[in-house]
């Protein structure tokens, strides 16, 4: 580790600088030998994972067991000591019988020209992980009918596994939102949302845009459509703000094994083809492949 910027700063030494870093209060400080056995560490690392440092001394990662990604912290330190490079790095580690989320980066050091060992930071981001993972559930589903959206549907794994493909949306939905409103129209989506998520589990269904739902999955083509319809009699009659108001679906269905993401959208065509013919022959009613 460098700290050339200030070896003639007046106002700082390097001692004075490491001692500052060393008893850092959000800052774990490490050091290790060529062999990665820990040579010694400062207290907020030992407070962070509540040991003494004769715990530490002279014990690996793997000997201390803490790391859930062992391989990645494993090589980026037997990187370091190959070539001399920097590494940043991150993944959980247990503290405290808790899984945390760190953040850190490892230095060479160096004697005589030689590397004899590495030099690490960490800090805790758990929290700010925990935030991005949030945002990412966020992003993946859609806030008004609580199904997954179109961009959970491109970040599924659906390939080389047997699926049907159905799309259905809701029959004159333009007519119910010139009608009773568009809060009545956020209303409708919610309990077809709801019906389908009854029928299929919202782990198959996705709210495809506008009125168009989406369901994938392991279906069988008679559950499938005994499912649409339990679904078409759950939503006649409903009532919104006290107002009857009449729902219908009309869709469309292809079942085959995608080997690629091409295989998926030729499959989404041609169930959007069936959901035209469907509303073709009259609308309330489900085409596909027999």
């Amino acid at each position: 580790m460098s700290l050339e910027p200030w070896k003639n700063d007046p106002n700082f030494t390097q001692s004075e600088l490491w001692q500052a870093v060393f008893a850092s209060k959000k800052l774990g400080v490490f050091w290790k030998d060529r062999d990665r056995r820990f040579l010694g560490v400062n207290d907020y690392f030992l407070s962070y994972y509540d040991l003494e440092l004769a715990d530490v001394l002279g014990k690996t990662d793997e000997e201390m067991g803490w790391n859930e990604q062992v391989d990645r912290f494993k090589n980026i330190e037997e990187k370091v000591l190959e070539d001399g490079q920097g590494q940043i790095t991150w993944g959980t580690t247990v503290a405290r019988g808790k899984s945390r989320t760190i953040i850190a980066y490892k230095e060479a050091i160096y004697r005589e020209r030689q590397i004899v060992g590495l030099l690490g930071f960490f800090s805790d981001v758990s929290q700010q992980q925990d935030r991005l993972d949030e945002l990412a559930k966020e992003a993946r589903w859609d806030s008004l009918t609580m199904l997954k959206n179109r961009w959970a549907l491109e970040q599924a794994d659906l390939t080389g596994q047997e699926l049907i493909l159905m799309i259905v949306d809701i029959d004159y939905f333009k007519q119910v939102n010139d009608t009773y409103g568009h809060q009545a129209g956020d209303e409708a989506l919610k309990l077809v949302a709801e019906a389908l998520k009854q029928e299929f589990g919202d782990q198959y269904c996705y709210r495809y845009g506008g009125d168009e739902f989406l369901v994938v999955g392991p279906v069988s083509q008679k559950d499938l459509r005994e499912k649409f319809q339990a679904v078409q009699k759950a939503l006649q009659d409903r009532q919104i703000f006290g107002k009857k108001v009449p729902l219908s679906l009309s869709g469309g269905y292809v079942q085959a094994v995608p080997q690629n993401e091409q295989d998926l959208d030729a499959m989404l065509q041609r169930a959007d083809q069936y959901l035209y013919q469907s509303k073709e022959q009259g609308r309330k009613r489900l085409i596909g492949e027999n």
